[in-house]
Formats: C-alpha cells, sequence, structure tokens
C-alpha cells in the first residue's frame, strides 16, 4: 500500500518547512502543484527534496481561477492507493502522523470505506495561536477513478454521484494559516471569485447559498445576503448538516451590523438553540444578546454561563457541527468574571478570569482585567503572574514584559 501527499501552493515558503516535516514520515510520494509562486516556495522545495533526499515532484499548474481544476491536476500525477491531501499551512502532528498510515493499512481492505474524515483545529496566526474554530474534514481519501473535486471555489470531493462513504478519526490537523490579514485577502478573493460565477448558488449544495451570502455582504449588499443565508439555513436545518451553526452565526452578526430590531436577532437565537439542542456557540450568542440590552441581572447570566459550561463538554454536539466555541470559551469566562467584578464578587470574578487565563494565558485583555483585582497589593500581582507564566519560558517573559 502506496500513500501520496498532494497539495497545490503559491507563495508557501513560510508554511512549507513544517507541511513538509509533516508529510515525508508518512507519504511514500509528495506531489506539489505550484500555481504561480513569485516567492522562493520552489527553491525552497527543491532544497528540502535534496535535504530529505525524498520522492517528491513539483509540477508547474497555469492558475485559471479553478480550485478544483488546480487539486484535480495534482491528483492526476499521484500514483498513492490513498491520499492525503492537506493545504500548505496545515499539518498532523507527529504522534498523529505515525498513526495514520498502520490505520489506512488496517482499513485499506475494506473498499467500501472512501474517505476519512479528521477534526481540523484552526489557529490565529497573529495572536498567539489562539484556537478560532474547529471543523471536520476530509482530507484522506482513495486515489480511486471518479473521485475528485468539484467547485471553482470552495472545492469539494465527489464520487460520480455516489454517497462518499467515510469513516472518522481522532487525527486532529492543525491549521495554523489563519490571521485578520490573510483572512480579509481570502474574503476578498473569495468573494471576487463567487459574484463572478454565474448560478453560483443552487439547492444540489446548499453550501452554496452560505458563501454567497458571504460575498454578499463583502459588497454590503445586505438585502440579498440575508436571503441568502436564510435559504442556507433551511436547507442546512433539514440535514443537520455540519455547516449549520456557522450560518445561524453568521445571520446572527449580519442583523447586528444592519441594526435589524433586537426582537427579530432574540427570535433568530431561539430558533437555532432549538434546532440544535442548545448548541454552546449559539448559547454565547445569546449571552450576547442579554449583555447588549438595558439591564439582566446576576442570576439570569449565572444560570445561561453554567449551561454553556455544560454544553462544551458535550463531545457528540460540538462533533456533529464545525463550532467556534473554544475560541470563544475564555471570552465567556472573562466576560462572567467582568460581571463578578462590577458585583463586588471579587474571589468569583478571579476564578473566571483565572479559568480564561488557563484556556488563553496570552490575551492581554484577561491579564489586564485579572490584575486590576489587585491593582494596589504589588505582592498579590507578582504572585498571580508567577502562577500562570514561567519566568525561564522567552514567550512568557516578552508577553508579560508588553503589558
Amino acid at each position: 500500500m502506496k500513500i501520496s501527499a498532494c497539495c497545490i501552493i503559491k507563495n508557501e515558503e513560510k508554511n512549507l518547512p513544517a507541511y513538509i516535516k509533516c508529510v515525508k514520515n508518512i507519504a511514500d510520494e509528495i506531489i506539489i502543484a505550484d500555481t504561480g509562486s513569485t516567492d522562493n516556495s520552489v527553491k525552497l522545495l527543491e532544497h528540502l527534496k535534496e535535504k530529505h533526499n525524498l520522492n517528491l515532484q513539483i509540477y508547474n499548474f497555469k492558475w485559471i481561477n479553478d480550485f478544483a481544476a488546480a487539486k484535480n491536476f495534482a491528483l492526476s500525477k499521484a500514483v498513492g492507493d490513498w491520499i492525503i491531501f492537506l493545504d500548505a499551512d496545515e499539518y498532523f502532528d507527529e504522534t498523529h502522523g505515525k498513526k495514520i498510515r498502520p490505520f489506512l493499512e488496517e482499513i485499506n481492505d475494506n473498499k467500501n470505506i472512501l474517505t476519512v474524515e479528521t477534526p481540523r483545529l484552526n489557529f490565529d496566526a497573529d495572536n498567539d495561536n489562539a484556537p478560532l474554530s474547529k471543523d471536520m474534514q476530509i482530507r484522506i481519501f482513495r486515489n480511486i477513478e471518479g473521485l475528485n473535486y468539484k467547485g471553482k471555489i470552495h472545492e469539494a470531493l465527489y464520487y460520480n454521484d455516489k454517497n462518499l462513504t467515510t469513516i472518522e478519526t481522532d487525527f486532529l490537523i492543525l491549521h495554523n494559516g489563519y490571521s485578520e490579514k490573510i483572512l480579509k485577502e481570502k474574503d476578498k478573493r473569495n468573494s471576487d471569485m463567487i459574484l463572478k460565477i454565474k448560478n453560483f448558488a443552487n439547492d444540489n449544495n446548499p453550501i452554496t447559498y452560505y458563501y454567497l451570502a458571504e460575498s454578499l455582504l463583502e459588497i454590503k449588499d445586505y438585502k440579498k445576503s440575508e436571503k441568502n443565508i436564510k435559504k442556507a439555513i433551511e436547507f442546512l436545518k433539514k440535514t443537520e448538516h455540519k455547516f449549520l451553526i456557522k450560518a445561524y452565526i453568521f445571520y446572527i452578526q449580519l442583523l447586528w451590523e444592519t441594526n435589524a430590531p433586537k426582537t427579530k436577532i432574540s427570535a433568530v437565537i431561539e430558533k437555532g438553540l432549538k434546532t440544535t439542542n442548545n448548541h454552546p456557540d449559539l448559547l454565547t450568542e445569546k449571552l450576547i444578546y442579554i449583555l447588549n440590552g438595558d439591564e439582566y441581572n446576576l442570576a439570569e447570566i449565572e444560570t445561561l454561563t453554567s449551561e454553556i459550561f455544560t454544553r462544551v463538554k458535550d463531545e457528540e454536539t460540538l462533533k456533529k457541527y464545525d463550532n467556534t466555541i473554544e475560541a470563544r470559551l475564555p471570552l465567556v469566562h472573562n466576560v462572567l468574571g467582568v460581571i463578578y467584578k462590577s458585583f463586588g464578587e471579587i474571589k468569583k470574578a478571579e476564578q473566571e478570569f483565572l479559568s480564561a487565563l488557563k484556556l488563553h494565558k496570552y490575551n492581554k485583555e484577561i491579564l489586564k482585567n485579572l490584575l486590576g483585582l489587585y491593582e494596589n497589593d504589588n505582592e498579590k500581582i507578582r504572585e498571580i503572574i508567577s502562577d500562570i507564566y514561567d519566568e525561564n519560558n522567552d514567550t512568557d517573559k516578552k508577553f508579560i514584559a508588553a503589558i
């Protein structure tokens, strides 16, 4: 059994060392389709090929505004029985990487299994790799005729007209390519492409309504954006599609941006909660809604945040939908800490700020909120900092010095 690692790239010299380090220990061959790099990506690949004596092939592919075409070109060059198709800014850590070949050897004879679905954790590269969201992705699949990508943008795997039979694993993909600048560039590029495609959104692939809604928001066509996100939600609800939570959050944020009546925002939140069995992401949206109101009471906030902390432990619900709760959980603790402080509950506030920092220790706002509880007690501040941060850790030292 052979494994091929495939990737399409453009100007990825920053990410390629980690990508190659990951796949070189898993794959028998590495196929790279370069779509027009102007940096040192190709030279770096040639260097890594020689350094590690890799079976690595680099092909030029003229960019034609079609991600599926580029990926299918790379697939056409692969000879492995299984494909690992990561982006250049994605990688498995060493522990999970070691499990992939034995796992594929174990299921190789079961021809009913065509694809392998794995969790992916998205990080913010501009914010000390703070987690942003978690989703499920098909990045491992059989190299068979008829199984390839479709869609010029937001491409997806299809197997002729048949269902993609898949198996889930816990092989976590780490995606560190997100940052505010990169996201803005990608959103602009994607929107430009989508808006040029005639009849991009269609009933056969309801996710397209979601992507079209995003693109329309980019050009501030709020009316059409809302029309498409509502259509997306109605379709996604029927199949309990993994994009459903993202669609609801997008719709809620669109309503906030357009200053919609609060009763309308509340109705969408409550409908989403009922549809998704009180998903913690939507409970967090409810928390935001309450805090944007004229008044609230502590008991109400405590009850709601307690439910968020309980629901976030429900692994079945979190696996069911793509979610952002891992990124938002520190903020929930922080908000609760701020509220406790306003009510004079200093010890409870401290506990919430500490809980937030355990999840994201390099958040300046949260640390300042914690230290602000004891602004006149330097000894207590030193004690708190020494408990959380390591004076021998360079990253910790730089962070504390910047506060």
